[in-house]
This record gives structure tokens, sequence and C-alpha cells, in this order.
């Protein structure tokens, strides 16, 4: 039943799919190649705040495959995570 939109023609709409799968297959590789590089940090970019269907699933899957396959641990100010530099990278 819906006629008309608020938006004006300078506007675009999108659809954005996501899976689980391919979250955590991507969050897997990234840490791995952080571990592997020696990397100081790996930051997980997300717009969990305003996208909570697609970007907050994103954001949790990616803090629960840290937290089960790399053993992550809660940071201190409770928004990061911490893997311990002892952790071995599995082979990819």
């Amino acid at each position: 039943g819906v006629t008309r939109l608020r938006f004006s023609q300078e506007c675009g709409i999108g659809i954005k799919n996501i899976s689980k799968e391919g979250s955590e297959r991507l969050m897997r590789f990234a840490i791995n190649y952080a571990l592997k590089n020696d990397n100081e940090s790996l930051t997980l970019v997300h717009k969990g705040n305003v996208l909570k269907f697609t970007d907050g699933a994103f954001k949790r899957w990616g803090f629960v495959l840290a937290q089960n396959e790399f053993n992550a641990t809660a940071h201190e100010n409770g928004r990061w995570l911490q893997i311990e530099r002892t952790h071995q990278a599995p082979l990819i």
C-alpha cells in the first residue's frame, strides 16, 4: 500500500545481504593474518548502532568467533577483546 517514500530523488536505497558463515570466514582470516604478522591490534569496523540486523550481527558473530576459536577475553574497558600473544595461529 506504499505509494510514496519520504526520500527525495537524490537518495539511494540498498539491500544488504550478510551471512554468519561469510562473516566468520572473514573474521577468522583477519585474526589469523594479524597473529601471523605480529600485528599490535585488529579493528573490527561496523555500523551496528544503525544497521543492527547486518553490521550488528557481524560484530556479534566476530566477537563470538574470537572468543570460541582464539580464546579471546574481554578487555578491562568491556569494549574490546584481547588474544594472548602466546596463541598460535592455526594454518589457513
